[in-house]
């Protein structure tokens, strides 16, 4: 340390208590200087505190101080942090029948009795001597109760706590929480407090202020960054839900285009009907008009023709027009006004469901019709369908993605500082995620505590995990201590990433050439091997700082891996690093493999003559791809058979056999708008009247 001053020691030199006193100022002088110039130049509780349970209801005020910390930075920096067998910090000292504004300040105190041997110059007739006393032997900080009536006050030296209501009989009847919290945007008693920008514009390259320019402290930027996101999730604090997700925000209400299928495509209003339509001479309903473009998919969403002989969309006012999207993705095609995933749909103003999933294409107020991305039309006007994006989402995205080959990113984050990376290639929705992930990461870190420990050279048995029988001979392998801040956990460290220090009697040990990590590069590992001899009474100091060089967004916690559940052939093969490895499946015979963005399709072409699944049921049943015979009693009441999605199932073959005697129907139905050779449905009306189908991938042929 000693950045700011440095004791200078010449050789030969002999070292005075004066030339050790100023070695212990000057770290402490960085100390104070970093927590004022680097974490804040304010007073803030970093964590804990609290009032305990019983204190409500008694005469007494009783704050948890084990592993409660705090800084005091503007006076002359001091961090206190709560040892974890501290006690807890009680006064009885409340006014009664008033509110109590209740602070702490942090007071130097010793500790630590122990003798110590003294010169006397005066002893031995004037030839001095030497003399034992009992002293203290360390100085330590302790918090300690400032209660007024009147206010907090502002004192640089205290820090705020609470405010407690005291009856007229002494009893604590309410406490009010007037922390102001580190890693807490809300302060002084305001939760909804914002970030005070000094302007919101990228100042001239010539000026030395402005906007995130004068940004002072991690504090002040971790405050920037909160209230961003509270203003990215349009929440009243920064930490709320918001009320759509940003998957689902960025899927498809922004980043999305409507393009005309053919040249003449357009939106034709009557003011009663929307006609999508064009300028084909020979006009069928099945013809596509337009597509709905996402920018996250290249998947097809194709918007059929609605004009003429009926297939026109009626639109009442304050009623809206609107399809859903398919979640995963797939290939669409819209038809019809319906209740289908398939069909355009049509509600009234408050009823279309707000998630990602719905996407509003118009909407009627009054006589007039608004269509998305193309403006308003008045009664007998219509619209072109262009595949022009508009001018102000090619302005807020940076770019044309019509012609554009990649995003043009302007910044990365950098790959030794973060593990969560996008390129030019990544989508927006992947750009956010990343960069929000590497600031969730850096949060955890800036909360982690800062692992300290020392391991004394001993002469006989150690007495714990901080101390070690010496002399200890070179190339030794030690176990660094358990961290006491930590409940005694084991501390561990990722080797290769430099996050562990060591010092020798207060010396800065040189990795690889006085001591050496123990383990293979990216593991975690709780051991070193020291290079040189040891003697009894060295001390080393093992150190791992919260923000000592983690790698943001890569696993440093965790030793994760993955299994696999229950029997059959295992997918999971090992863990190689931070590599999990699966193995891949290979098509034997007569079983072919198909894959899509988000599904295997693991299909058999024939070539088996096992036995058949054969399934009966009473109800209304949709069928399974495990199901192959269904009988079905539809006795009491038609009965409805859903097959399945024909893309899910290719070449699945399913027999369906009325059993009963009735005149109930049992009707075939399909998902999605599959046809069953041209027709919706199919229907079996006779008793032991069956019929067989097979899915050729995007509907359903009766064999």
């Amino acid at each position: 340390m000693a950045l700011l001053q440095q004791t200078r020691i010449l050789p030969n030199q002999r070292l005075d208590l004066p030339d050790y006193r100023n070695i212990e100022d000057f770290v402490c002088a960085d100390l104070k200087a970093i927590q004022k110039n680097v974490w804040s130049n304010n007073n803030f509780v970093i964590s804990g505190f609290a009032p305990t349970p019983g204190s409500i209801g008694s005469d007494t005020l009783s704050l948890v101080i084990a592993n409660s910390s705090c800084m005091l930075g503007q006076d002359d920096g001091v961090l206190y942090i709560g040892a974890p067998s501290i006690a807890n910090l009680s006064t009885d000292a409340l006014t009664p029948g008033s509110i109590n504004y209740v602070e702490l300040t942090i007071e130097k105190d010793t500790g630590g009795a122990d003798s110590r041997a003294f010169w006397d110059p005066t002893a031995n007739g004037g030839a001095g001597g030497e003399f034992s006393q009992i002293v203290d032997t360390y100085v330590f900080l302790k918090p300690s109760f400032s209660i007024n009536t009147s206010n907090f006050t502002g004192d640089a030296n205290k820090i705020k706590i609470c405010k407690v209501t005291v009856n007229g009989s002494g009893i604590i009847t309410a406490i009010e929480d007037s922390r102001n919290l580190f890693f807490r945007l809300g302060r002084d008693g305001n939760p909804g407090f914002t970030f005070p920008w000094s302007s919101r514009t990228e100042p001239l390259t010539t000026n030395f202020t402005g906007a995130d320019k004068d940004i002072k402290n991690i504090k002040q930027w971790m405050d920037s960054v909160m209230d961003g996101l509270r203003e990215i999730k349009g929440t009243t604090y920064w930490y709320e839900a918001p009320a759509v997700s940003f998957p689902g925000a960025f899927a498809n209400p922004n980043l999305s285009v409507l393009s005309g299928a053919t040249s003449s495509a357009r939106f034709a209003w009557d003011g009663a009907f929307l006609q999508i339509t064009d300028d084909a001479m020979s006009p069928l309903q099945t013809d596509v008009i337009a597509y709905l473009r996402i920018f996250s998919t290249s998947v097809d969403l194709e918007l059929t023709r609605q004009s003429g002989g009926g297939g026109q969309i009626a639109l009442a006012d304050k009623e809206v027009l609107w399809i859903e999207i398919p979640s995963p993705y797939a290939d669409t095609t819209y038809d019809g006004v319906g209740l289908t995933s398939a069909n355009y749909r049509v509600s009234a103003l408050g009823s279309v469901p707000l998630d990602e999933k719905s996407y509003w294409l118009a909407f009627r107020e009054g006589s007039k019709l608004y269509v998305r991305g193309l403006g308003e039309l008045d009664p007998g006007e219509s619209i072109e369908v262009t595949d022009q994006i508009p001018e102000s989402l090619e302005q807020f995205l940076g770019f044309d993605p019509e012609t554009a080959t990649s995003v043009p990113y302007t910044a990365f984050p950098n790959p030794l500082l973060f593990g969560n990376l996008f390129t030019n290639s990544s989508t927006l929705v992947a750009a956010i995620s990343a960069n929000t992930a590497n600031i969730n990461a850096l949060g955890t870190m800036l909360d982690t505590n800062v692992y300290e420990e020392v391991m004394v050279v001993v002469s006989g048995a150690p007495a714990d995990d901080n101390e070690i029988t010496g002399p200890v001979p070179a190339s030794t392998v030690i176990t660094i201590p358990l961290d006491s801040r930590d409940s005694n956990v084991q501390e561990q460290y990722l080797v290769g990433a430099g996050l562990l220090s060591v010092y020798l009697n207060g010396q800065l040990l040189e990795l690889g050439v006085d001591w050496d990590e123990v383990g293979a590069v990216d593991t975690l590992s709780d051991e070193i091997e020291i290079l040189q001899e040891l003697v009894v009474g060295d001390r080393l100091i093992f150190r791992v700082g919260s923000l000592g060089g983690f790698n943001v967004g890569a696993s440093v916690g965790e030793a994760n891996t993955a299994s696999n559940v229950g029997g059959g052939a295992q997918v999971f093969k090992q863990k190689t690093g931070f590599d999990l490895e699966f193995r891949t499946l290979v098509a034997g015979t007569n079983v072919s493999i198909a894959q899509t963005a988000n599904t295997l399709v693991i299909s058999a072409s024939g070539g088996g003559g096992g036995a058949k699944n054969i399934n009966q049921t009473a109800t209304d049943y949709t069928l399974l791809g495990t199901d192959d015979h269904l009988r079905v009693d539809a006795a009491l009441a038609p009965r409805n058979i859903t097959l399945p999605d024909a893309f899910a199932v290719v070449g699945k073959v399913y027999t369906i056999k009325k059993i009963d005697s009735s005149g109930n129907a049992v009707n075939i139905l399909t998902s999605l708008g599959q046809l069953i050779d041209g027709n919706l449905t199919d229907a079996l009306t006779i008793q032991y009247e069956s019929i067989t189908l097979i899915s050729n991938g995007s509907g359903w042929d009766i064999i």
